[in-house]
């Protein structure tokens, strides 16, 4: 059945897209369980002068 679907099918087009999709996919749901104090951290990063990032 599925024999004829794919036939001259670019493979490598659709394993990059897939490959795309899954790190989107991922990146998306490692922003939405990021934990808010984190996030409060990371944001407040370029304005706190307490914090020494040249060693």
């Amino acid at each position: 059945m599925f024999k004829g679907m794919f036939n001259g099918t670019d493979w490598a087009g659709i394993l990059s897209m897939l490959i795309f999709f899954m790190v989107f996919v991922v990146a998306i749901v490692m922003t939405i369980l990021k934990k808010k104090s984190d996030v409060d951290y990371m944001a407040n990063l370029p304005l706190d002068e307490d914090v020494n990032l040249e060693q």
